[in-house]
């Protein structure tokens, strides 16, 4: 895979956006929710990324497994901006370019091959017994 599509890979996985969720965004004491399991998810998000920098996480984003529901919520945050500057994607564009600035300044971004990606290559370029 190129260069672009590590990068893509690294900006919207699930630990990328759950580190904008938790450090830029501060949404986790907003979630509304019963279940007792998720203060203890949100917890150990905390001390994940509270010890990582925008660097790290984006080179080793596979390594990092966040509670999902906080890349979630970055997710329905976007959605809900689309709809809510009726679809316009410039004026969505304008409001979350300043949501991801840090993960697209990062310097070192990408780096080190994902070793998933990695793996979907060498799997694609096997060609199978007819």
């Amino acid at each position: 895979p190129g260069e672009l599509t590590r990068r893509k890979m690294a900006i919207v996985s699930n630990a990328t956006l759950g580190w904008i969720s938790m450090i830029d965004l501060g949404v986790a004491v907003h979630i509304q929710h019963s279940s007792i399991a998720i203060p203890k998810l949100i917890l150990e998000a905390m001390e994940i990324f509270r010890n990582i920098d925008v660097n790290a996480l984006l080179n080793e984003h596979w390594e990092y497994h966040p509670a999902k529901l906080l890349a979630d919520v970055v997710e329905s945050i976007i959605g809900a901006m689309f709809i809510d500057v009726h679809h316009d994607y410039e004026e969505v564009k304008k409001l979350v370019l300043p949501l991801i600035d840090k993960v697209l300044q990062a310097s070192d971004i990408c780096r080190i091959d994902c070793p998933i990606m990695e793996l979907m290559a060498w799997a694609g370029s096997v060609s199978t017994p007819a």
